[in-house]
């Protein structure tokens, strides 16, 4: 009667094993499919910030390619030290408003970041 108690708890100890088990399978195969998806957002974000990182980039050199082509237009009506100071500070400016900018989509977007 014992050994048959016994082998009863042993099949049910098997059987509730075997279901744990799947239970972890499971599981480890949905996170490994979490972490294939957060790598794949990743590398989506990251192409993003390139390009938003290219297209900033070539919005600088435009404005300062426009920036000296309308120095260069008005040049003729100040001397050069009053240019050089302009260009300067209309430099500085748009350094700064560029750096607010990227600092700001920064911020909005700080939890896609991490």
């Amino acid at each position: 009667n014992l050994e048959a108690l016994l082998g009863t708890e042993i099949r049910s100890l098997r059987t509730d094993t075997k279901g744990v088990m799947k239970e972890i399978e499971g599981g480890a195969t949905k996170t490994e499919q979490a972490i294939g998806g957060l790598c794949k957002d990743f590398e989506s974000l990251h192409a993003s910030l390139e390009s938003v990182k290219k297209h900033s980039e070539e919005t600088v050199t435009n404005l300062q390619t426009c920036l000296q082509i309308e120095i260069a237009k008005i040049s003729k009506q100040y001397n050069t030290k009053q240019l050089e100071k302009m260009e300067q500070q209309i430099r500085t400016f748009v350094t700064k408003q560029f750096n607010s900018s990227l600092k700001s989509w920064t911020m909005e977007n700080s939890d896609q970041l991490k």
